[in-house]
C-alpha cells in the first residue's frame, strides 16, 4: 500500500532531488555533528561532517573558526593563532617556526634568522662555528676569533671533515704542519724542541748552531 502524499501548493523546500512542504522542511536537513540540531541556515562541511558555523570552534580558545584551521593528531581543531602556539619558537626572534625549520646547537631557528653575529650572513646550509650562543661564519671566526699561526700568520680553524690541530709552544701557536724546525724544516710534533730567537728548532740544528758559535 502506498504512503499518501500531499500536493505542494504553497512554499516548499528542495534538498537534493527531494521536495518538502513547509511543515516538514526539517526532515531533509542535516544535523550538526556537534550539537545535533538541524542545520536550518548555513553550515560548515569538514571531513564529510556538517556543523553550525558557531559550533565549528577552536578546541583551545573555543572561538568559532572563521578562516584557516588545523587538525591535530588527536582529531582536535585549532585556529591559526592557537596552532602557531604549538610550534617551536625560533631561538633568535622567539616567533613560532611555522614552515621550514633549522636545528642547530640544540635549538630551532627560522633559516633566515640563523646568521653570523658579526657580518649577519645567513648561515643556512653553510659551515659555522659557535662559542656558547654566539655564532660566526667561517670567515669571521678566522678573522676575529681563531688563533693565528705564528709561523704562517693564517687562522687555525678546523673545517668539515678536516680537524685542525693547534700546537702551543713558548706562548706561540702553530698549525701542525707549521710546527717545524726553522733550520731543516723537520716537523717537531712530539720531538725535543729548542727556542732559537723567536723560532723553534730541532736538537740537531740547535747543536750545529752552537758548534759554529
Amino acid at each position: 500500500m502506498s504512503t499518501p502524499t500531499c500536493s505542494l501548493t504553497g512554499k516548499f523546500y528542495q534538498v537534493g532531488d527531494k521536495k518538502y512542504c513547509e511543515a516538514d522542511q526539517e526532515v531533509g536537513l542535516d544535523l550538526c555533528s556537534v550539537c545535533g540540531d538541524y542545520l536550518r541556515t548555513g553550515s560548515v562541511l569538514v571531513g564529510g561532517s556538517s556543523y553550525h558555523a558557531h559550533c565549528f570552534a577552536c578546541s583551545e580558545c573555543d572561538q568559532p573558526i572563521l578562516d584557516k584551521f588545523f587538525t591535530t593528531e588527536d582529531g582536535r581543531w585549532l585556529c591559526e593563532e592557537d596552532y602557531r602556539m604549538t610550534k617551536p619558537r625560533c631561538g633568535v626572534c622567539n616567533i613560532p617556526v611555522m614552515d621550514r625549520m633549522l636545528t642547530a646547537m640544540g635549538r630551532k631557528f627560522h633559516p633566515a634568522c640563523f646568521t653570523c653575529s658579526v657580518c649577519q650572513a645567513v648561515l643556512d646550509g653553510k659551515p659555522f662555528l659557535a662559542e656558547g650562543d654566539v655564532v660566526h661564519c667561517k670567515d669571521c671566526y678566522a678573522r676575529y676569533k681563531a688563533a693565528q699561526c705564528y709561523r704562517c700568520g693564517e687562522a687555525i680553524v678546523s673545517t668539515v671533515g678536516k680537524r685542525m690541530t693547534l700546537i702551543t709552544c713558548d706562548d706561540k701557536q702553530y698549525h701542525y704542519k707549521c710546527y717545524s724546525c726553522k733550520g731543516c724544516g723537520k716537523n717537531l710534533n712530539g720531538q725535543q724542541v729548542f727556542i732559537d730567537g723567536d723560532q723553534v728548532a730541532c736538537a740537531d740544528c740547535k747543536l750545529q748552531q752552537q758548534n759554529k758559535e
